[in-house]
């Protein structure tokens, strides 16, 4: 039976405290979720994750994001089209990561589920959904507290004693959950690995380490992070007369996808169409593209090629969270994530999980 801490009654009874209230509202909020019943161990999670299909899955993550906002039930799945401000990214001290589009946001909610079910290791199977689950960011908000949530009952299980209370009402605090729990993979060690990875593999792919050797244009500078920031709207950027409302648009997000705004110009443009607007820091120790000169020379149909490869490279990156468990660091990313020491199990794989190209 759920247990649920109760203050004694005196004449002079103290106030309740707000961790008291935090932690009546969990029990209430897991009991509406049934997880003592559902998740009453990893073992028993599991089971009900392999018993839904894809549809059930997502019906049911959208009653868990929906109970643990309070909101009503018609309000609830709508989908996210906002951009996270994380710090530490490639690109420098502070990032902005923008979710993938919303036509790829199934295909990869379904991808990752199907990659969890084919896990057998429950840390790895709440890993793989919990940075997924931020990563895809499909809800209108609540998307961390809904993946922390995820990870603990898939990864712990959840059995009504006071300890797991304490647990879950830690995952749901905004501040508190994120020291506790941290599944925003922008702010955790795989965000930086990952786009390293890709960063490294599009240069070399694309000529960029043949022709700027060790020190490729790692940002744009001059109104790229500006408009960043949030001080110049789409109509703003300097862009040439021509480009329409359309244009600017696609430019503007393009410009705020952090680490894909680079990744993805690399696959756009060959290193002649982008030489002549490279600069050199003042102590020559990186390079960087003048925007306030390049981006007056796009053509539209330039920025939309941009604007697609952005937002394949976006998926790109989810794709390789989703495949985490297949990754020779995974521990050390499961101990950076759960901010505790490493379990020493491998993860294991059953079969391998479906495949879907968002190319």
């Amino acid at each position: 039976m759920t247990e649920l801490r109760t203050t004694p009654h005196t004449e002079q009874q103290e106030p309740v405290q707000d961790h008291e209230l935090d932690l009546a509202r969990t029990v209430k909020i897991m009991q509406r979720l049934h997880a003592a019943e559902i998740f009453g161990t990893p073992e028993k999670s599991k089971i009900f994750l392999d018993s839904l299909d894809y549809d059930g899955f997502k019906k049911y993550l959208s009653f868990v994001n929906g109970v643990e906002r309070n909101i009503p039930t018609a309000e609830r799945g709508r989908v996210s089209n906002s951009r996270v401000r994380s710090e530490s990214g490639l690109m420098g001290t502070e990032i902005s990561y923008r979710p993938p589009h919303q036509n790829f946001r199934d295909k990869l909610l379904k991808m990752a589920f199907e990659k969890a079910q084919n896990l057998d290791d429950p840390e790895m199977v709440g890993l793989t959904l919990g940075l997924s689950i931020n990563a895809i960011h499909y809800f209108a908000d609540g998307n961390g507290r809904t993946a922390r949530i995820t990870y603990a009952l898939l990864s712990e299980g959840y059995d009504g004693s006071l300890e797991t209370q304490e647990r879950y009402s830690s995952l749901l605090e905004n501040t508190k959950g994120r020291e506790v729990v941290n599944p925003n993979p922008t702010i955790s060690g795989i965000d930086r690995t990952i786009r390293s990875e890709m960063f490294s593999g599009v240069m070399e792919e694309h000529g960029y380490t043949e022709a700027f050797g060790d020190k490729p244009p790692v940002s744009i500078y001059d109104g790229y992070p500006d408009a960043f920031a949030g001080e110049y709207t789409p109509e703003e950027l300097a862009v040439a007369d021509d480009i329409d409302a359309q244009g600017r648009l696609m430019l503007y997000r393009t410009m705020e996808s952090g680490g894909m705004t680079m990744i993805s110009l690399m696959k756009t443009f060959e290193p002649e169409r982008i030489k002549d607007f490279i600069h050199t820091s003042s102590d020559g120790s990186r390079a960087f593209l003048n925007g306030n000169d390049f981006l007056p020379t796009l053509s539209k149909e330039e920025i939309i090629k941009w604007w697609n490869n952005s937002e394949r490279a976006i998926a790109t990156y989810v794709k390789k969270l989703i495949d985490v468990a297949n990754r020779e660091d995974v521990i050390e990313i499961a101990a950076y994530y759960n901010g505790e020491i490493a379990r020493s199990a491998s993860p294991k794989e059953t079969a391998p999980p479906a495949s879907i190209d968002l190319a």
